[in-house]
């Protein structure tokens, strides 16, 4: 199922996902890699391929995004610096995808954050085996604390907002990123477990929507493509899973 239109669709297939977004906790190395690196590594869920299976055709799909972000550019003749990807009926896909696309980034060079949006249950701290902040943040309509945090993975940061129940957490978390954004190449921001009633952009340059093959409406998908570009965001695409 694609969109009629000139966007480009990238498609992959027969890719282990659990659909709560709760992963399996089976264990990955990489190959040639010292002692050191390699107990980083055993720290990473083995669903993080672009880091621990280079050749896994999802680690080949989030390079090619990567590379379609670079080729990318905006109306002002610039590069978008900060992509959001936001899912369709696919939130443990879109979180996996996320992670993979900013492993890539930093691979190629770039100093990349990913941005975990969902406050309340994130998922890409325990991708990365790092430990949950259990802070909480204001309810006051103050802007949300973002935690920025190294990962095991050269030139990648980890950020996520403390827990916030604020209505306005959304329009908060696009101030709390301008802050931080300045000092990364790249930012990432998973938005997998967006609202149903709405489809944030959290004040990024451009987008990618993750749908699921034979699952996610068209409606659906042309409702967020049209919230999207109402806002001013750039679409670069849409990314398919099987």
């Amino acid at each position: 199922m694609r969109l009629k239109s000139s966007e480009s669709t990238v498609r992959i297939h027969d890719v282990p996902l659990a659909h709560d977004a709760r992963f399996d906790e089976e264990e990955g190395r990489g190959e040639g890699a010292s002692s050191s690196e390699v107990d980083l590594l055993l720290e990473l869920d083995p669903h993080l391929v672009a880091a621990l299976s280079p050749d896994d055709p999802l680690a080949q799909a989030a390079r090619n995004l990567r590379a379609m972000i670079s080729a990318a550019r905006l109306e002002n003749g610039e590069r978008p610096k900060v992509v959001v990807l936001l899912g369709a009926d696919a939130d443990a896909e879109t979180a996996l995808l996320s992670a993979n696309v900013a492993i890539a980034s930093a691979q190629s060079g770039w100093r990349t954050l990913l941005v975990d949006t969902d406050s309340a249950d994130p998922v890409q701290h325990r991708l990365f085996g790092l430990p949950y902040y259990t802070g909480t943040g204001q309810d006051d309509g103050g802007e949300p604390e973002l935690i920025v945090r190294a990962s095991s993975i050269p030139r990648l940061a980890l950020a996520t907002a403390k827990h916030s129940t604020s209505a306005s957490a959304s329009v908060q978390m696009h101030s709390a990123l301008r802050q931080v954004t300045e000092d990364f190449d790249l930012t990432i921001v998973d938005a997998s477990h967006r609202s149903r009633s709405s489809a944030p952009t959290y004040g990024a340059d451009a987008a990618v929507v993750v749908l699921r093959r034979d699952f996610t409406a068209v409606a659906d998908t042309q409702e967020i493509v049209h919230s999207l570009r109402t806002a001013g965001t750039a679409v670069l695409g849409t990314f398919m899973f099987k």
